[in-house]
């Protein structure tokens, strides 16, 4: 679209406040379609708040100091991945799909970063597997 320099034109009846209450209600809803809930460790609010602004609620601190929390986004998968980078200072407890999406990340990041799950000895070096047609010698 190029720039014309023609004064723009409003609709018959267009009221601009009602128009953009509208759009912002519509993205608000785009941004808590979904609910996640968790607990978060001592110390963690601010770090939450910076993240999630006004999507976090708090609810009971239990006697190990953790606190209850409601965070809101566009998906459960969404909220986990801005989480995720809390590490164990948030655990998330529902939706299962909040779970899954941390434990795929948690998979991503050890299969990138991770040591080798058993790394190899000079005394015992890794053995190569086995061909399918040759039985076990």
């Amino acid at each position: 679209m190029a720039e014309t320099g023609a004064p723009a034109e409003r609709p018959e009846g267009f009221d601009l406040p009602t128009a953009w209450r509208t759009l912002a209600a519509r993205m608000e809803d785009r941004l808590v379609a979904a609910t996640v809930r968790g607990r978060a460790a001592p110390g963690t609010e601010s770090v939450l708040e910076g993240l999630l602004g006004g999507r976090i609620r708090y609810g009971e601190r239990t006697p190990d100091g953790w606190t209850s929390i409601e965070a809101d986004g566009p998906s459960p998968e969404v909220v986990a991945a801005q989480l995720a980078g809390l590490g164990a200072r948030v655990e998330l407890l529902d939706p299962p799909e909040a779970r899954a999406a941390l434990a795929r990340i948690a998979a991503e990041l050890t299969a990138l970063y991770g040591e080798p799950a058993v790394p190899a000895t000079p005394e015992a070096p890794p053995r190569a597997p086995a061909s399918a047609g040759t039985p076990p010698g």
